[in-house]
This record gives structure tokens, sequence and C-alpha cells, in this order.
């Protein structure tokens, strides 16, 4: 790349990427020097002594997920419910994350719980039907087998039309 032309003069204002690059570093520059300042204070303690936490309950992601448990494959009401607590279980981590960005947090909020809005219905749909068809087995018995269904035509005579019919 060619140095810059001496005799050219210098833009007067700057280019949209470089107002881009100063703004992500005036919305990062708090939330950085927050953390940095969280690492470099003592840790708290109470009256006795005993540590305590810094804001709030110190949540492992690893084990709340372990707590919702495998998805049930076999089962699809199982599973949309099971897909609703791990949503559930998502957005309250991100909600109590202190690390996270309060914008990237709200955002991450907003748009999770929109989603279990969305599937929510879903499981509670889910449920009554599977419900029904329980109670409805039980009244008819699962031993029978439905009847019905499509029947064969053969045999049976075409009535006559209006039309006439070509000799």
């Amino acid at each position: 790349m060619a140095p810059a032309d001496p005799g050219k003069p210098k833009r007067k204002y700057p280019s949209g990427a470089e107002k881009r690059k100063r703004k992500y570093q005036r919305e990062q520059a708090p939330q950085e020097a927050k953390r940095r300042a969280r690492a470099a204070a003592p840790p708290r303690t109470d009256a006795a002594g005993a540590p305590q936490p810094e804001s709030g309950p110190q949540l492992d992601p690893v084990v709340e997920f372990e707590k919702v448990g495998a998805p049930p494959l076999d089962d699809t009401a199982s599973l949309i419910r099971w897909g609703a607590k791990m949503l559930a279980t998502s957005v309250y981590l991100a909600a109590m994350d202190p690390d996270l960005p309060l914008n990237d947090k709200l955002r991450f909020v907003n748009d999770a719980s929109a989603k279990l809005g969305m599937i929510r219905d879903k499981a509670t749909e889910q449920e009554k039907l599977d419900r029904a068809a329980k109670a409805f087995d039980q009244k008819r018995g699962k031993a029978q087998k439905p009847t019905g269904g499509p029947k064969s035509l053969a045999g049976v005579q075409k009535p006559a039309t209006a039309r006439r019919t070509s000799a």
C-alpha cells in the first residue's frame, strides 16, 4: 500500500467505519472497566468473614441444564415441554449473568421470551390432546380397531345420467 499523498488534504469528517469503531469503543469501555474492577477487588465477606457472592446467585450453566434432563425423543408432546424448560432456563441464566452487557441481556431475554410464548400454547394444547386421547382410548378400549375408511366400489352400478350416450 502506497503512503498517503502529502499534498492531499486530510478528510474533515471521519468515515462511517471510523464512526462505528469509536461508538463500539465507547459502549464497551464501561463494561470492560467493570470487569477489571471486579477481578481486582478483594472478595466480599460478611461480618463472620464468610465470602459472599458478588451479585445474585452464582449459577453454573452446565448444572442448570443438567437439571432439565435429556430430551424425550419418542414423545413430541414431552419434547415441546422439554424445549420450553430449556428455553426458560436459558432466559434465567442470561438474566442473572453479571458479565453480559445490559443491551445484549435485554435483547436475548425479549427474543427468547417471545419464542417461549410461541411454544407455550402448543405445549398446553398438546397436553390437552394427550389427555383427551388417553380418556378416549380408555373409554373405547384399545383392543378395538377403527372401522370404516375407503370402501371398494367394485360391482356398484353407475347411476343413469341425463346426458346422451354415444352409440
